[in-house]
């Protein structure tokens, strides 16, 4: 040994040992050892060797400078190693992973701080036992050990496994084993890393989450570049625009938004980077090329150190519509309210207007009963009833327009009505207008009023024929069937009340002028025109004649492109058309009854013309002014009493109450109801027991005594 050394030292000044010796103190040890024991046994030698060494005195001088040497840089190499070591080990112990190190007998020769607190045991205490008792309290080596597998393969390997954290709670690990081999490739055991991956599970699921609640919002979301290209946008995203994620992704933001200029967008991107957030209202274009508006609120966010502005857009498509449909619903109701506040106006005077055609009226008539027929006033007789008739028909055209006016109810056959009109269309319209009639065959019949419906059908006419420009055009009335659904309903002129069903139609264009949106919004205004003043009532009153016979109104109309008015009224049921017909007018000439009538009127002239009409058949009449009137009159001859007739409105006690009144006593005759207003809109505040009939104000003698027949002999 000292011999090879010294040879070597010798014959190499520059000599070094491997430096796997330097990084072994037992080697360093070993070789004093070996070079004290040799040096020794020189001394012991004899003259020979003394002599030899005298010889090689300078070489042996050399010798023991270089051995010095190298002691002093074996010792700086194990001072290197040891501090390198200690650095290796405060690294392995400061991480947060386990590192153990296991030989290919699965005995822990090392193991890191991180290692012993997942074990809640000392670093230091598992070395030198089995791996598989020390982690996991086994017998034998783990069927999923990665280790095994690595020392076979000689490639690193991963596996996926469950344990408990030092608080015996469950946790999801990884276990990374990598192979250690000696210099010829074999196995020498195994370095393994264990990681807690429980929270990473836990983030991966909310990050999963969070995607799923991105892709599932009801809102595109869009994360854009300061350049205007897309980093990521959301599943309603795409669907909102037709396109692919992959298909979006290639394109930017002025793609999809022409109104965002490239110029446009920096001022944005500046307002946006200051303020923090944005909201503006732009356009997005479809993958069809159709657009669609959005509200686009923005918000700056940095991401890996690079600036994004989130982007939430929300359709105003559905907004929109829906606001569209509020106005509508509000101008309706509007609508709707000023005609009940003129309704109530027009109610009372026509009220009190009919009662004073009741005077004009009645007593015409009953000058005509008491006039030889040969007598030479009964033409004057005539014109005085022909203008009160006039004057209760614009009675009758005031409540009309409000939907209160329902006076005399038949079942009508609409195409009949109109073939019979038509003479009075052509005088209605310009003669160089055409007029064609398109009538529906097995049309329903309605329930109408036939003046009232006629007055409907000629009001639009000559609205259509004024429409005509020059005179010239087309004018046409239709009639058809349809039914009515909800939604049809909706973009209708109509009560609110109405039901989806059968509707009979008349419709009326024209090719004229048309109109534009805000005459549209004014046409059943009272008294509004787009000609000449003074015109009445015009189409409020069509409405209110179609409203107050349960129908709607509907309109098309554009500017240049004609106009269409559609009529709806409800069918008549298949049963109500095949029931019997009203009884023709009764021959009252020859009836007379009997018995005492209570006429209850606030008005003197109603009451006499009553009174006298009925004396007239043969009945003993009482009168009353008022409600507490006639219930002391009743009170006081209730066997007498045969039948009252009852008016709608007085002071201080009504018809209703009255009514009421009349029932809480015992009443047990008819009552016939007596009003300006229509049935419907009378009856509807009374109790159905006891009323036999209704009388239309204003009314004649012959019409009161047909009403009272009928109510006594039903």
């Amino acid at each position: 040994m000292i011999g090879l050394l010294a040879g070597t030292a010798l014959g190499d000044p520059h000599f070094h040992l491997p430096v796997s010796a330097e990084l072994s103190p037992e080697l360093h040890e070993q070789f004093e050892e070996s070079y004290h024991s040799e040096h020794s046994r020189q001394l012991a030698l004899g003259g020979a060797a003394l002599i030899l060494l005298a010889l090689a005195g300078a070489g042996m001088l050399v010798f023991q400078r270089t051995t010095r040497s190298h002691i002093e840089r074996l010792e700086q190499a194990r001072r290197q190693a040891a501090r390198g070591e200690a650095r290796y080990r405060s690294l392995v112990d400061n991480i947060d992973l386990g590192v153990t190190l296991i030989d290919n007998d699965y005995r822990v020769v090392m193991s890191n701080v991180a290692q012993g607190r997942l074990l809640n045991r000392e670093p230091g205490s598992f070395v030198g036992e089995s791996c598989f008792h020390a982690f996991e309290q086994r017998e034998s080596p783990c069927s999923h050990c990665p280790g095994t597998r690595a020392m076979a393969s000689g490639q690193p390997q991963s596996v996926v496994t469950t344990g408990r954290n030092p608080a015996g709670e469950p946790i999801e690990v990884q276990l990374r084993a990598f192979p250690v081999l000696d210099g010829a490739g074999s196995p020498q055991g195994f370095i393994e890393i264990v990681e807690d991956i429980t929270w990473k599970k836990d983030q991966e699921a909310r990050l999963q989450m969070a995607r799923f609640s991105v892709d599932h919002a009801a809102e595109s979301i869009f994360w854009v570049r300061i350049d205007g290209t897309f980093a990521d946008v959301n599943e309603q995203a795409c669907r909102s625009l037709g396109l692919g994620r992959e298909a979006l992704l290639e394109r930017s933001l002025f793609d999809i938004a022409p109104e965002t200029l490239a110029s446009d967008w920096q001022t944005r991107w500046e307002q946006l980077r200051s303020s923090g957030s944005l909201t503006f209202e732009s356009l997005h274009r479809r993958a069809d090329g159709t657009t669609f508006p959005v509200e686009l609120m923005m918000s700056h966010l940095e991401s890996e150190g690079q600036e994004l502005a989130c982007i939430f857009a929300r359709d105003l498509s559905g907004r929109l519509e829906a606001e569209e449909e509020r106005l509508h619903l509000e101008r309706q109701v509007q609508h709707a309210q000023k005609l009940e506040s003129l309704g109530v106006m027009a109610g009372g005077i026509a009220h009190d207007f009919n009662n004073l055609l009741m005077g004009v009226l009645g007593n015409a008539e009953l000058l005509r009963m008491r006039l030889p027929k040969e007598e030479v006033f009964l033409g004057h007789l005539d014109g005085i009833e022909t203008s009160a008739t006039r004057a209760a028909e614009l009675s009758r055209q005031m409540l009309a327009f409000s939907g209160k006016s329902l006076v005399k109810v038949d079942r009508l056959d609409l195409n009949q009505l109109i073939e019979e009109m038509i003479h009075l269309f052509e005088a209605a319209i310009s003669r160089k207008a055409v007029l064609q009639l398109e009538l529906a065959p097995d049309l329903p019949e309605v329930e109408a009023d036939s003046t009232q419906i006629r007055q409907v059908i000629l009001n639009l006419i000559t609205n259509a024929s004024e429409a005509v420009e020059d005179g010239m055009g087309v004018i046409r009335v239709k009639t058809s069937r349809i039914h009515a659904d909800e939604a049809l309903l909706a973009n209708t002129y109509l009560d609110e009340k109405l039901e989806p069903g059968c509707y009979s139609v008349i419709e009326v264009s024209d090719t004229g002028c048309g109109m534009d949106l805000e005459t549209r919004e004014r046409i059943f205004d009272p008294f509004f025109t787009t000609k000449f003043t003074g015109r009445g009532l015009g189409l409020a009153a069509v409405l209110g004649i179609v409203r107050a016979h349960r129908g709607a109104i509907q309109i098309e109309s554009e500017r240049g492109q004609g106009t269409t008015i559609r009529a709806l009224l409800p069918c008549l049921e298949a049963a109500e058309q095949a029931a019997e017909a009203p009884p023709s007018q009764l021959d009252l000439d020859a009836w007379r009854g009997q018995g005492t009538i209570l006429v209850v009127d606030d008005e003197p002239t109603i009451r006499s013309i009553s009174r006298i009409g009925l004396e007239m058949k043969g009945f003993e009449v009482l009168l009353a002014e008022d409600g507490h009137r006639a219930i002391d009159v009743y009170e006081a001859n209730a066997d007498a009493i045969v039948l009252v007739v009852l008016d709608m409105t007085m002071p201080r006690m009504d018809g209703p109450e009255t009514h009421r009144q009349f029932l809480a006593r015992g009443l047990k005759v008819p009552v016939i109801l007596a009003s300006g207003y229509s049935e419907a809109e009378a009856t509807e505040r009374f109790s159905a027991a006891g009323l036999a009939g209704f009388l239309p104000k204003p009314f004649a003698p012959a019409e009161l005594v047909a009403q009272v027949r009928k109510a006594l002999e039903g």
